[in-house]
């Protein structure tokens, strides 16, 4: 696993593009409030009960699916 921080870029990261459009990818990402775990695909799910140390019966985690549509084909460079 990568230790590695990126500086924002104040827009759309493409280095966080990159991470999440591959399997298993994981990124944290900073809020106003402190930070999110963000996955997109079931290995990285794991990964991120892994990280957090959480069992699967107690997620705890927001699951979103296609909420962006076809708008995040444009994010992929699709």
């Amino acid at each position: 696993m990568s230790n590695k921080t990126i500086q924002w870029n104040g827009g759309l990261q493409p280095e966080a593009v990159k991470i999440l459009s591959a399997s298993g990818g994981m990124i944290v990402c900073p809020t106003k409030v402190g930070y999110i775990i963000m996955t997109s695909d079931a290995r990285g799910l794991e990964r991120k009960f892994d990280a957090k140390q959480r069992n699967r019966n107690k997620p705890g985690v927001v699951l979103c699916g296609s909420w962006l549509g076809s708008s995040i084909d444009s994010f992929r460079g699709s």
